[in-house]
């Protein structure tokens, strides 16, 4: 049985994804708790997990 690993993507393509420019999550990343990995030098992110972080904010949000 072979698991797949999720890829890391870098902060250009989790801003693609959220349809926000790359600034936006340079500046809010930390305040927001969008959920990041340090790899070396940069901050890597699952999509998976930025997906449920946006889900969980839209919750609290309408609550």
């Amino acid at each position: 049985m072979t698991e797949s690993i999720e890829p890391f993507v870098s902060t250009e393509q989790v801003a693609d994804f959220l349809g926000k420019p790359p600034s936006w999550i340079y500046n809010r990343a930390e305040r927001l708790n969008i959920p990041r990995y340090k790899v070396g030098l940069h901050y890597r992110y699952r999509l998976s997990e930025v997906s449920a972080w946006v889900e969980s904010t839209q919750r609290g949000a309408a609550a």
